[in-house]
């Protein structure tokens, strides 16, 4: 009885479609946020800001933001 409690649990965990809101942001949108700064410099500027990178890869300051906090980033 008790394997059979224990299995039922663990089918539990299977990863299922979750509600809420799909993804908006794509990966390249991501790649361009992580890379652009470094393949580019902008002139007379020692980095990006998050509102200049934003405008070129047309997302928001803040997804900027929180991509560069996942990344362990800084600008």
């Amino acid at each position: 009885m008790a394997s059979r409690f224990l299995r039922e649990r663990l089918d539990g965990l299977a990863d299922e479609p979750r509600p809420g809101v799909s993804r908006t942001i794509t990966d390249a949108q991501v790649k361009c946020v992580v890379v652009h700064p470094l393949k580019e410099t902008r002139a007379g500027e020692m980095h990006w800001s998050k509102r200049e990178l934003a405008k070129v890869v047309g997302i928001s300051p803040a997804s900027v933001l929180r991509i560069w906090h996942a990344f362990g980033l800084q600008p």
